[in-house]
């Protein structure tokens, strides 16, 4: 009574990530809340009819407390029907991380990134909506994860179990990071330990395939930064242009005033393209957030899960040797036990043992490394098709409204010209 209603099940919001209750404030604590036309906005901007899991129709709900969240509309098509559930973000953690668990050997699509302030503005939840809508996409397009039944349970049932959703290691690293202020440099997600054993071909490609991830995740990471940075200074040049445009504007009626009527009329003109040069400004900072910046941020955390399936591969690597090692221990200590009877059996037994356990890690070993090879050879493929897409788009983009605004101040220059002043 009194809490607004809920299109999700009382148990599925007392499952939720901790982390994000955590985050949950009441409206006064955020720094702007969402109108109902922010959030119908968002929901419009979204909807993707090619694509195999669409994301819409983002509402804010209420848990009591003072809490709330936001839970979106997930539609999938199973055996020619559609099925709409509702999900919050933690539901989404709570499904990645079961990927992470079971598909050591793969590279688990990521999550867009979570948000300390302003989770409930419009245009973050846009922004959200896509990531999530990426991150489905991706999973739906990988032939083992699609198959997974925690992925089908998540389209296809409205309640999810209760859980307590815990942070991955990456995860905690951030976050350890956001509180202490701690560099990158401390929290490398690509470090990691070295292995001791006998190095294979395998091993070499695999350290290899680490290093370039690492290279390319400092210059995505960089160049995000500056993309970023750029569409934020356009946005401010979008209303610098605007401010010109009213103000030459002011300057074409005081002319007229002054009986320089076609004088004046010129810089009204003049004050016109600059307001059509703040439009363009808009959509180009638009079609950046859309095309180039929300992108590369995207590949920044894909390539991060790269470096996540990498550390896993090395662990089995580890535990191979570790087994290994093992191993050796028993098979001398059986050595030494030879013709002493009573021991012998207990010696024999362990010796097995160790060997069925370095057998076993090996084959997992060797099964996770030929799906990294493939997960990572798909990677690189994908990774060509996005970034051709990406900055062909680009500089498309840029070469129309270069040619948009010499069109406009062309058309000024010209009056100008048959005006005798």
């Amino acid at each position: 009574a009194g809490m607004e209603q809920t299109a999700v099940t009382d148990e599925q919001a007392r499952g939720g990530d901790a982390t994000e209750q955590g985050e949950s404030k009441t409206e006064k604590d955020e720094v702007e809340a969402p109108t109902d036309g922010d959030l119908k906005n968002s929901s419009k901007s979204v909807v993707n009819p090619t694509v195999p899991v669409q994301i819409s129709n983002p509402t804010k709900k209420s848990e009591g407390y003072g809490r709330s969240y936001i839970a979106y509309t997930v539609t999938s098509t199973h055996d020619g029907k559609k099925v709409d559930v509702f999900r919050r973000y933690s539901d989404f953690v709570w499904l990645r991380q079961a990927l992470e668990k079971n598909f050591p050997g793969c590279i688990v699509p990521p999550l867009p990134e979570k948000a300390v302030i302003g989770r409930f503005q419009g245009e973050f939840v846009s922004q959200r909506m896509r990531g999530l809508e990426r991150f489905t996409t991706r999973v739906m397009n990988h032939d083992r994860m699609k198959k997974d039944p925690t992925v089908i349970r998540f389209l296809r049932e409205q309640q999810l179990p209760q859980r307590n959703t815990i942070k991955s290691g990456t995860q905690a690293k951030k976050a350890f990071s956001m509180l202490s202020g701690i560099g990158s440099a401390m929290l490398n997600p690509f470090a990691s330990e070295p292995t001791e054993g006998v190095e294979t071909k395998e091993d070499k490609n695999c350290e290899e395939i680490e290093s370039d991830a690492k290279k390319l995740h400092k210059i995505l990471a960089a160049l995000h930064a500056a993309s970023s940075g750029q569409s934020k200074a356009e946005k401010d040049v979008t209303k610098t242009w605007l401010e010109m445009g009213h103000y030459l504007t002011e300057l074409g009626r005081f002319e007229v005033d002054s009986s320089e009527e076609h004088f004046g009329g010129i810089l009204a003109q003049i004050g016109k393209c600059c307001d059509r040069m703040s439009v363009c400004s808009a959509q180009c900072v638009d079609h950046s957030v859309l095309h180039l910046v929300e992108p590369l941020k995207d590949h920044v955390l894909l390539v991060e899960s790269v470096s996540t399936m990498m550390a896993n591969r090395k662990k089995a690597l580890e535990n191979l040797h570790i087994a290994q090692k093992d191993q050796s221990k028993k098979k001398a200590a059986l050595k030494n036990l030879e013709g002493k009877g009573s021991k012998l059996a207990d010696a024999k037994k362990a010796e097995q043992d160790s060997t069925k356990l370095v057998e076993e890690r090996q084959n997992a070993l060797d099964e996770m490394t030929k799906s990294v090879i493939e997960e990572i050879a798909n990677f690189r493929r994908e990774k060509k098709k996005d970034f051709k897409r990406m900055f062909e788009g680009f500089v498309k983009m840029r070469i129309e409204q270069a040619k948009r605004q010499q069109e406009a101040w062309e058309s000024v220059l010209g009056d100008m010209q048959l005006e005798s002043l």
